[in-house]
């Protein structure tokens, strides 16, 4: 039988490649997983854009059970309004978080001095709503000379960026039209359409709310 010429080059490669593959693979160990790819907030799938102005902008965030989000990261002061709400986990790039349930309603400011990263999933059995609201301002808003009208607001928040405030209307009674010197949006948490939000102009008076049967709670978020 007549055996084909051997090509001592073509062993050569097969060596070279072989010891390639082997140093690829232990470099991979070696680093360990590869980082996870970290989007915008406003490009994670859950987080859907829904109102912007010069002042902030609205994301309407809707996370199923079971649903874990992308890793994004938030590069602008921000506040969250939960409006419906499950077991959930919020995790970092170098921790993963403990589960734990926000009562609805909760409002939380978050710094974004430095810029931060996390991901959040849904361990629950609901849908998890959350009215995520960044702040764009980058100078003092506009402030007129109208009346501060404070009557029944709670103040949850105030900082030198934001004034987050809370009014809870009695089942059967409506909220009072007034109005604050800054713009200000409002976020209806309970009543007849939750996760319902309108932006007022500074001076500009609010509508008359309609509590209903079972009673309502608003938030209003104002930007300094």
């Amino acid at each position: 039988m007549i055996h084909p010429p051997v090509d001592p080059w073509s062993s050569r490669r097969v060596v070279a490649l072989a010891v390639m593959l082997g140093l690829g693979a232990s470099i991979v160990l070696a680093q360990g997983s590869p980082a996870p790819v970290v989007v915008p907030v406003e490009r994670e799938p859950q987080h859907r854009p829904v109102f912007e102005n010069a002042v902030l902008a609205v994301l309407d965030v809707r996370f199923p059970p079971g649903y874990v989000s992308q890793f994004h990261i938030h590069s602008n002061d921000n506040v969250s309004v939960r409006i419906e709400t499950a077991l959930a986990r919020i995790d970092t790039l170098d921790a993963t978080g403990v589960p734990q349930t926000a009562a609805v309603g909760r409002v939380v400011f978050n710094s974004a001095a430095p810029p931060y990263t996390h991901r959040v999933a849904n361990v629950g059995e609901t849908l998890i709503r959350i009215l995520d609201i960044e702040i764009l301002a980058r100078t003092p808003t506009r402030v007129t000379n109208t009346a501060d009208a404070l009557a029944g607001h709670e103040v949850v928040v105030e900082n030198d960026r934001v004034r987050l405030t809370r009014i809870v209307v009695a089942p059967g009674a409506r909220l009072a039209a007034h109005a604050h010197p800054r713009g200000r949006l409002e976020v209806v948490v309970r009543g007849r359409v939750p996760g319902e939000f309108v932006w007022h102009e500074p001076g500009a008076a609010t509508r008359l709310v309609d509590a209903g049967a079972s009673g309502g709670e608003v938030v209003e978020i104002e930007v300094k």
